[in-house]
């Protein structure tokens, strides 16, 4: 069986409606974290440590330092 839509014509009276569940105009252009590097993938990692190492991190310069070490790091 096919549903149909039920279509309110307009009128001059105000109509009093529920919203639709939809209630926002979607995802928008631009929107959500940068990538760090052009079409590469990243992760998400987890590290324990105390809160004065976490403070440190930060004024290390956080995520992008830890990067930056990474990269410089010999391979072995």
């Amino acid at each position: 069986m096919q549903r149909l839509k039920l279509v309110r014509m307009k009128s001059a009276e105000p109509s009093f409606t529920a919203m639709p569940e939809n209630k926002r105009g979607g995802p928008g252009r631009g929107q959500g974290r940068k990538p760090v590097a052009e079409g590469q993938a990243t992760v998400t990692v987890s590290l324990r440590m105390t809160a004065a190492q976490r403070d440190k991190l930060a004024r290390l310069g956080g995520a992008e330092w830890v990067r930056q070490r990474i990269d410089k790091a010999r391979k072995t």
